[in-house]
């Protein structure tokens, strides 16, 4: 009986890990790689987000805030197009008129004038 006990034993001994190196530990060439992954999303995402962002008027570009990332701005300007600020390019603004501004006449009927009013009219000729 106490063969299959000294060998389990022994079989235990061996699968305990070490303290010297744990076995979470990530190799350095596989982590190296995973950070340039990492940083050419990150480099692409930025080049979308600007080409996207590109497509505003640029009279319309300083609403967008400029302390936030390409993410957040590409998240702020969907946002933004739900409510209809950058749909029209500028806003519809009636024509004027550049003619000569029309005067009223000045012939008014004076007998309907009080008297201080008539003598007033009559300084101005």
């Amino acid at each position: 009986m106490t063969t299959p006990t000294s060998a389990a034993a022994s079989d235990n001994a061996e699968t305990v890990p070490s303290n010297d190196k744990p076995d979470h530990m990530i190799p350095k060439a596989r982590l190296d790689e995973e950070i340039s992954k990492r940083r050419n999303l990150e480099t692409e995402y930025a080049e979308l987000a600007e080409n996207v962002l590109a497509e505003i008027p640029e009279h319309l570009k300083p609403l967008i805030p400029a302390d936030l990332g390409p993410g957040a701005k590409l998240k702020w300007y969907r946002e933004a197009k739900k409510t209809g600020v950058f749909d029209a390019a500028k806003p519809n603004v009636p024509e004027t008129d550049t003619g000569k501004p029309r005067t009223t006449p000045r012939d008014q009927d004076l007998s309907t004038l009080p008297p201080h009013a008539r003598i007033a009219a009559g300084y101005g000729k």
